[in-house]
């Protein structure tokens, strides 16, 4: 009455996360003429978990008619956000049973064939994502003046969230006013200059100009960038200079706009100089 088993490309199949339905195609060998035949089934976890990556199916039916020959399993995929390495679950024919007039001979009853009554399924994923990057504190204001001769620093901190397998990198720049004389990066965060009322903070003269490749190791969230602010003598008002983040690898991502944290791809610096703004300093962080 026949022998059921997957057939030969459903016993492993590989599919993208965002591929929503799984399709399986189980066959009928043998006694196909005669028979209305139940098969149940059932989906088995792997590395993969049930209504987290795919719809788990705890007693799934597949009717067989007379004649019938082929009949397909459908599992749904959830496609998340996160950022994970291949997966799998499985998916096992349990039992076959006849609805219909049941055979006079024992031996003709239905059967699984047991070395082909378990597909694996593959998941990939497809963004394939080992986490967004962003830069903060958003605003830094800093003054010029140095303490017991030691420089002012400014400490910057790179956040990585939504992914966190595999070491990633990303170069951390400073761009001032050498680089928007030269047209470096023809500005790389868009149109803030022109709405902004400053004055240019220059490399090498007003703070420590950087271009460092920075690498998150497997795990690493968070990693850290000090730039020394220059003192001089001359008297001057406030000076602006930007941090950003630029050429990420390895599957990192930088963040559009603003993270949970309100830490963005680029960071302003603020130098207050030799001539003292109070009324400015509640709009930033203060660093000493």
């Amino acid at each position: 009455m026949g022998i059921f088993q997957f057939t030969s490309n459903s016993r492993s199949v590989t599919v993208e996360e965002d591929v929503q339905v799984v399709i399986l195609h189980v066959q009928r060998l043998f006694g196909f003429q005669s028979n209305l035949t139940k098969l149940t089934y059932q989906t088995i976890p792997g590395s993969a978990k049930p209504l987290e990556d795919f719809i788990p199916i705890y007693n799934g039916e597949l009717m067989f008619l007379p004649f019938q020959t082929d009949a397909v399993i459908e599992i749904s995929v959830i496609d998340d956000n996160v950022s994970e390495m291949e997966e799998f679950f499985l998916v096992n024919l349990t039992a076959v049973e006849i609805l219909d007039v049941q055979p006079v001979n024992p031996a003709w009853s239905p059967r699984l064939n047991p070395a082909f009554s378990v597909a694996t399924v593959n998941i990939l994923a497809n963004d394939i994502l080992h986490g967004i990057l962003s830069l903060g504190p958003e605003f830094i204001y800093v003054e010029e003046d140095a303490n017991n001769s030691t420089p002012n620093t400014v400490m910057l901190h790179i956040r990585r969230t939504k992914g966190f397998t595999g070491d990633i990198e990303v170069t951390v720049k400073t761009f001032g006013g050498l680089s928007a004389q030269s047209g470096v990066d023809s500005y790389p965060f868009g149109n803030v200059y022109g709405k902004s009322n400053f004055t240019w903070a220059a490399e090498g003269e007003d703070f420590e100009e950087q271009s460092v490749s920075l690498t998150l190791l497997d795990g690493e969230r968070e990693s850290k960038l000090s730039i020394r602010i220059f003192d001089d003598d001359e008297p001057e008002g406030q000076e602006v200079f930007y941090v950003f983040l630029s050429n990420p690898e390895h599957g990192a991502q930088i963040v559009e706009g603003k993270d949970e944290y309100g830490f963005a791809a680029f960071a302003t610096v603020i130098i207050a100089g030799n001539i003292f703004f109070p009324q400015k300093i509640s709009k930033y962080i203060w660093v000493k």
